[in-house]
């Protein structure tokens, strides 16, 4: 006696491929500087101080103007930013530059 009736026929199954969607509308990019709409949509709805909530995070209510400072330097001098390309090369490519 076996576990399966062999003399019966089956049918294959009918697999349907999923649909892909375009997500690149829906999804936000860094490399092309672009923000996902639910996520802006969210920010515009900010109802509080951001510079108030930064002071409270950091513990030091003028850690704008060190940030700022910062920012000003790696502006000046571009081989201290790290960037997003920068991020992407290899660890051979990283200490070449």
């Amino acid at each position: 006696m076996t576990r399966f009736n062999q003399n019966k026929k089956t049918l294959p199954i009918k697999m349907s491929k999923p649909k892909i969607e375009n997500k690149m509308n829906e999804t936000g990019s860094i490399k092309r500087k672009f923000v996902a709409p639910a996520l802006q949509a969210e920010r515009d709805k900010l109802a509080f101080d951001q510079m108030e909530l930064r002071a409270k995070l950091y513990g030091d209510p003028n850690i704008q103007t060190a940030i700022e400072g910062i920012i000003a330097k790696m502006e000046k001098h571009p081989e201290l930013a790290n960037t997003f390309e920068y991020r992407e090369l290899s660890r051979m490519e990283q200490s070449m530059n």
